[in-house]
């Protein structure tokens, strides 16, 4: 009886270790089928219909692509022709005169 009961052993053993290394080597082709597709074609082009400033994209190409995106900038190298800052008060006197005005009133 006791070697029945040691084959039986050995053989649930030995399939958990076959069902383990068939899920490990599955595992491993599913991740590397999703990383690293084997077909090489060019996905088909996006026709895209331009509705004053707005892009619209057909719905059956709506995936997550890469987009090419043009930027118009309009960047003045020169300096502006008018400056108005103004100050609202003009403060006259040494740092010092100044603090000591802070001090009085925060009191």
């Amino acid at each position: 009886m006791s070697s029945h009961s040691h084959h039986f052993v050995h053989f649930i053993m030995y399939s958990l270790l076959g069902w383990q290394v068939l899920l490990g080597c599955w595992l491993i082709v599913r991740y590397f089928l999703k990383n690293f597709p084997l077909n090489t074609t060019h996905p088909p082009e996006v026709k895209i219909h331009t509705v004053g400033s707005v892009d619209l994209i057909p719905p059956s190409s709506q995936t997550a692509k890469l987009v090419e995106v043009e930027t118009k900038k309009k960047i003045f190298g020169t300096a502006p022709d008018k400056v108005s800052v103004q100050m609202d008060e003009k403060i006259k006197g040494k740092v010092k005169t100044q603090k000591d005005k802070l001090k009085r009133l925060r009191k």
